[in-house]
């Protein structure tokens, strides 16, 4: 079930997320934008909030309860993870961030939250947004990077992390258990 209303949102490595409630394909009016990011911290190195990764968690029907990430894998470093459930009117900030910098991915599963970053893989739940690391998946040498996480279905997850120190090798990590 999606929203009836026509909502996009759109995020930038450059900064922020706006929103369009009338981007309506085909209609010969000008979609209006609208950001709704302008509250949060700049904390990214070049003082403006660069999005890495962005979900719209599958459970709303309503199509407001957001998920980002800040820092951009490539344009500029950030600091933060935030929920909205209000279409960005509104933020909560998310706790245990270790020293992640960089946002590559966000999978929202049920009710946990898997967050990809340059400090490995972490989880937290929904309703908490504690994150911690998975353990499993390695922050250092020869863990990096992990770019990606996927779900075949509710227990079947896959991530991917480059190996830290080079661009072209890294592991495929698969879980059974969610």
């Amino acid at each position: 079930n999606w929203p009836t209303t026509p909502t996009l949102y759109v995020a930038f490595s450059g900064g922020g997320v706006f929103k369009s409630t009338n981007a309506i394909p085909g209609s010969s009016s000008a979609w209006t934008w609208t950001s709704v990011t302008d509250s949060l911290p700049t904390l990214s190195s070049d003082g403006n909030v660069a999005v890495g990764a962005i979900a719209i968690d599958p459970s709303d029907s309503s199509g407001q309860t957001l998920y980002i990430g800040l820092g951009d894998m490539v344009d500029a470093e950030g600091r933060g993870f935030y929920k909205t459930t209000n279409g960005g009117t509104s933020w909560t900030a998310a706790t245990g961030l270790g020293s992640a910098t960089r946002s590559l991915n966000i999978l929202v599963n049920g009710s946990d939250i898997f967050w990809a970053t340059n400090d490995g893989l972490k989880v937290a739940t929904t309703a908490s947004l504690n994150f911690t690391p998975i353990s499993s998946i390695p922050t250092t040498s020869p863990g990096g990077y992990v770019w990606t996480v996927k779900k075949f279905n509710a227990n079947n997850l896959v991530c991917s992390v480059q190996a830290s120190g080079t661009g072209s090798s890294g592991t495929i990590y698969y879980s059974t258990n969610g």
